[in-house]
């Protein structure tokens, strides 16, 4: 990855939230830490037992281990009052989730991983032997075979697919803790590619009822580069104050 996409990220960070702030909506700037030492890379895989993917490392080592932004739709005043964006979506939007990735906290957020992995075991156990079937099995399967890139707010997470890649990178997927039908749902096929295409819609959601308005079910990933993404950012752009009275 070269400086130039990563510029792009951090312009794109900031059009949504310097916009949300415009329009009078609740949005906190990108916060963006140094980077990592490789040291503190060599460190995590060691204690954890695991090879981080080479392109996630090459950001947080690069540009930086940390990056949060948080903005939503809602007027900032707490009137209550919610942007709701036009057809086809018809609903508000926040993005961020308050961290896109954090390095001095992935060892906790690994350990947390393992007990998902641990609730959800790839095989029946006496607990499950009443009610196991092949739906649970191919349901807990998912969550095998995956490290967490980020866990959200409301107890998902989005992990990598170690089933899957070239050793270099490896596709991000949603995991849903409680039985949501985008449970898998593949969002991208590499770190670098799910960056770019959710910062280019301000990093919606990141829960998986937002996500899955950009969901393309063809190419079986986001896409945020065609009529989805043009409506979104021009709702966005539009110059027509949301909020009139709002100073």
């Amino acid at each position: 990855m070269n400086d130039e996409l990563w510029n792009q990220w951090v312009a794109d960070w900031h059009w949504i939230t310097d916009a949300m702030h415009r329009h009078g909506c609740y949005s906190t700037p990108p916060e963006i830490a140094p980077p990592a030492s490789l040291d503190e890379i060599t460190t995590i895989e060691k204690t954890c037992g695991v090879t981080l993917p080479r392109d996630f490392v090459h950001i947080v080592t690069r540009h930086s281990a940390f990056v949060s932004l948080d903005w939503t739709s809602d007027r900032r005043d707490g009137s209550g009052l919610k942007k709701r964006f036009p057809p086809p979506f018809s609903c508000g939007f926040w993005g961020g989730g308050k961290q896109l990735w954090r390095v001095s906290e992935w060892q906790r957020l690994y350990a947390g991983f393992q007990e998902m992995q641990e609730t959800f075991p790839a095989e029946s156990t006496p607990y499950y032997a009443s009610v196991w079937d092949d739906n649970m099995a191919q349901d807990f399967a998912l969550w095998h075979n995956k490290i967490p890139l980020t866990e959200i707010p409301n107890g998902d997470w989005i992990a990598f697919d170690l089933l899957r890649g070239d050793g270099e990178s490896f596709p991000l997927v949603y995991l849903s803790h409680d039985g949501s039908s985008n449970h898998g749902m593949r969002l991208a096929d590499s770190f670098v590619e799910f960056i770019t295409t959710w910062s280019r819609v301000g990093c919606v959601g990141p829960e998986d009822w937002k996500l899955e308005k950009f969901h393309d079910k063809s190419a079986n990933k986001l896409v945020t580069d065609g009529e989805l993404g043009d409506q979104f950012r021009a709702s966005v752009n539009d110059p027509q104050p949301w909020f009139p009275d709002t100073v």
